[in-house]
């Protein structure tokens, strides 16, 4: 299946109309510059080194221990934001210009309910980048022609290829 082969694992949205993705799309651009604002707020909210003889090359390490995961998962999720929000902007203007509301699915699968690191990494956190990389790995195959019964070779091989 096609799914498979490019290592899918979110399934396809049911149908929804332009305009009701559009106003979707809006709410959560909303909430999400809400949420960006907050946490922003929160990380500036410390005191951190100004002058680059003072900067520590971890400074969410010079916090006590209690704020270290708060302000690590603030910061986490001001990353995993910007991406998002880009996106949704993104999304926004392709749809209101004709583009399939199915061609944008949500960037991520939930990465806060992630039950392990692994899910995570592997299922949640780059739902972008597998299909690119995924196609781009079986480049190698097309160079390096190494037959079908060696399988285990061919997804060494293309593992490598994304990793390096």
């Amino acid at each position: 299946m096609r799914g498979e082969v490019l290592g899918e694992i979110q399934a396809r949205p049911a149908f929804i109309g332009r305009g009701a993705f559009i106003r979707r799309a809006v709410r959560q651009l909303v909430a999400q510059y809400l949420l960006v604002d907050i946490l922003d707020s929160f990380n500036k909210s410390f005191n951190w080194p100004d002058s680059p003889s003072s900067v520590s090359r971890y400074p969410v390490t010079s916090l006590p221990l209690l704020l270290q995961p708060l302000c690590a998962l603030s910061l986490w999720l001001c990353t995993l934001l910007a991406i998002v929000i880009t996106h949704t902007i993104v999304a926004i203007g392709a749809v209101a210009l004709g583009s399939p509301p199915a061609a944008w699915p949500p960037m991520f699968d939930h990465p806060l309910g992630a039950r392990s690191l692994k899910d995570l990494w592997a299922r949640r956190w780059h739902m972008i980048f597998r299909r690119v990389f995924a196609r781009l790995s079986l480049l190698v195959l097309v160079l390096l022609p190494v037959p079908a019964k060696y399988r285990r070779l061919r997804t060494v091989l293309r593992a490598l290829v994304v990793f390096m």
